[in-house]
């Protein structure tokens, strides 16, 4: 499993900062939008078992209309050569 060929790709479009980030097109208030509370959550690993909302900041959010926004994360750290963190975005109930 932990063979490179296993693990999910990466993609740092500005290799200049080398920081990782998540962007994901959400309801503004999806209460309103689907009847049911919806929670985003973005989360960070080095390990896929412990995850994390430390270290991580909205760095931008976009609104597309239609109670519509893509939402841009960032972690706030470099990652460092030869080691690997993850993000993911969970979606839950509150």
């Amino acid at each position: 499993p932990d063979d490179r060929q296993h693990l999910p790709l990466q993609i740092i479009k500005q290799p200049s900062d080398q920081k990782q980030r998540l962007s994901f097109i959400r309801y503004k208030n999806p209460l309103l939008t689907t009847g049911e509370q919806f929670l985003y959550i973005v989360e960070q690993s080095t390990d896929l078992q412990t995850w994390s909302t430390q270290g991580l900041s909205l760095e931008k959010s976009v609104d597309l209309g239609g109670d519509m926004q893509r939402e841009t994360w960032v972690s706030d750290s470099v990652l460092s050569p030869g080691n690997r963190r993850f993000l993911r975005l969970r979606v839950a109930l509150p």
